[in-house]
């Protein structure tokens, strides 16, 4: 009896031990993996600050130390990838994500379009960037968009770039409306947000210029500007049109944010410019009605009156010029090259 009593009780304590060394190694295991994390997270902290070989270095060895699996070593990889490219080194970035594309993760696809971008392959790019569209997370949508939006710009679509920006605003919107929202997230938008409207109007400025001409993509900022009640630049921008009834508008314009500022003087003088400089503007009439209310304002009806009589003038010239443009537009079918070159000429008049 004491013999199978000794015998149990030594098999129960080599079962004791085994469990005893099997928890053991759970546990250094399990410590092993969080220091790896914390690793990991380190990286990302010297990422965020801009120092990229450091950041380089520990995902590195916590990528080869083979304990990382699954979404924390995607984690690391993807931050390894996106280090590498701020690093200047988009080529290593590339093959570094080749190895993920397998998990289908849209930020993948979206740091290769970034790697690609700064290869200067944006077709390449937008492939990667479309991979995902409007049924992601919009906070996953915001960079697909303005990846997107820098490609079409490096394309030359400017329309599309256009679209590809308002929609990194509307998804940045919908982000910031979610009541689960990341603060860092948040903050890293709102510097996107600034760029993608940036980005937006010199995309604009770029599709004005290439189908309306230079002179029109500055009426459109000028004007854009004067709305907003920014002067200066408004003023600034009517100064770089150089030709045609653009430059005619330009000029009273800037005599209205003269105006609008208060430097009376110059806007007055502006004004006077156009009257003088060319009569025949279709913004001289306006002009003149501008100097005219400035008189009556300081010296009454009486005085107004008098230099009022141009605008009658003005207005008399004017309406000759328009039934030669109506003469133009009924028979413009039938007057031959020259004819029509010999009435423009005297429409001048």
């Amino acid at each position: 009896m004491n013999r199978y009593l000794g015998t149990i009780l030594l098999f129960f304590c080599i079962i004791c031990h085994s469990a005893n060394s099997s928890s053991t190694g759970t546990e250094k295991r399990s410590s092993s993996e969080a220091g790896i994390s914390i690793l990991v997270d380190k990286a990302e902290r010297l990422l965020l600050d801009g120092k990229y070989k450091q950041a380089i270095d520990i995902l590195e060895k916590a990528l080869s130390d083979g304990r990382l699996a699954g979404m924390p070593r995607g984690r690391a990889t993807m931050l390894l990838a996106r280090a590498q490219r701020l690093d200047g080194s988009p080529a290593k970035s590339i093959k570094t994500l080749e190895k993920l594309i397998e998990t289908k993760d849209p930020l993948h696809y979206v740091e290769m379009a970034e790697a690609y971008l700064a290869l200067l392959k944006p077709e390449e790019a937008l492939r990667s960037a479309s991979m995902y569209g409007p049924k992601d997370a919009s906070d996953v949508l915001v960079y697909v968009y303005w990846v997107g939006a820098r490609v079409e710009f490096s394309l030359e679509n400017y329309l599309r770039c256009i679209e590809s920006c308002k929609g990194t605003l509307r998804e940045i919107d919908s982000y910031r409306g979610k009541s689960d929202t990341n603060k860092k997230t948040v903050e890293e938008f709102v510097t996107i947000a600034k760029a993608a409207a940036e980005l937006m109007e010199r995309a604009q400025e770029m599709y004005d210029a290439s189908r309306y001409g230079t002179d029109f993509a500055y009426y459109r900022k000028a004007r854009h500007a004067d709305f907003k009640g920014e002067y200066d630049d408004a003023i600034k921008y009517y100064s770089k049109i150089r030709k045609g009834v653009l430059l005619q508008a330009a000029a009273l314009y800037i005599g209205k944010c003269l105006e609008a500022k208060g430097e009376e003087k110059e806007s007055l003088r502006k004004f006077k410019e156009i009257i003088e400089n060319d009569p025949a503007s279709p913004y001289a009439g306006e002009a003149s009605l501008k100097l005219v209310e400035n008189i009556y304002i300081k010296s009454g009806a009486e005085e107004a009156l008098k230099h009022a009589a141009w605008f009658d003038e003005w207005i008399v010239k004017e309406e000759k010029l328009w039934h030669v443009s109506i003469m133009l537009d009924t028979f413009q079918d039938s007057l031959s090259a020259d004819s029509l070159k010999s009435v423009n000429y005297f429409a001048c008049f």
